[in-house]
């Protein structure tokens, strides 16, 4: 059964008038609401493709933090073994995204949900973490083979 159309006078800008008489001559409408409603199901379509995006980067985010969770090691970390699963992950994600056909995305700079907000705020803690202890090592070997090269120099005074 076909909807019921209605009639409607809009005011619109040389350039959507001629975005909408593209979409019309590219898809062979005969009426310019047939192209309008064309242009309407594409935005649909994109807004339900976002929020599918979305759902599977939270999703991602959560099944990330699930398996990998506190479990990196320093080791791992240097001999590049985070880097590799990024990029594992990103053409993982790559292909997703073909396969569901989505042109458009929306990326980190434009929204970025709060799991990998999370996610990031822990990196950086760790490594934060990672170099404070790193420095209190450090200043330890110091201060033993500072105490150490005194004890001696002062056993050599005494002979």
């Amino acid at each position: 059964m076909k909807e019921r159309t209605f009639k409607k006078q809009v005011y619109l800008t040389q350039g959507a008038i001629d975005q909408i008489d593209s979409v019309q001559k590219a898809n062979g409408y005969r009426t310019i609401g047939e192209a309008v409603e064309h242009i309407i199901r594409e935005g649909n379509r994109q807004d339900n493709q976002q929020l599918v995006v979305q759902a599977i980067a939270e999703q991602t985010a959560k099944l990330v933090k699930e398996s990998i969770g506190g479990n990196i090691d320093i080791i791992r970390r240097r001999t590049g073994y985070s880097d590799i699963s990024s990029k594992v992950l990103i053409e993982l994600m790559n292909m997703v995204f073909i396969q569901m056909g989505i042109e458009k995305t929306t990326t980190t700079d434009m929204f970025e949900v709060p799991q990998i907000k999370q996610a990031h705020q822990k990196v950086r803690d760790d490594i934060a973490s990672y170099k404070v202890k790193k420095a209190d090592r450090q200043d330890r070997n110091k201060v033993t083979s500072n105490s150490d090269a005194e004890g001696y120099t002062e056993n050599m005074v005494d002979r």
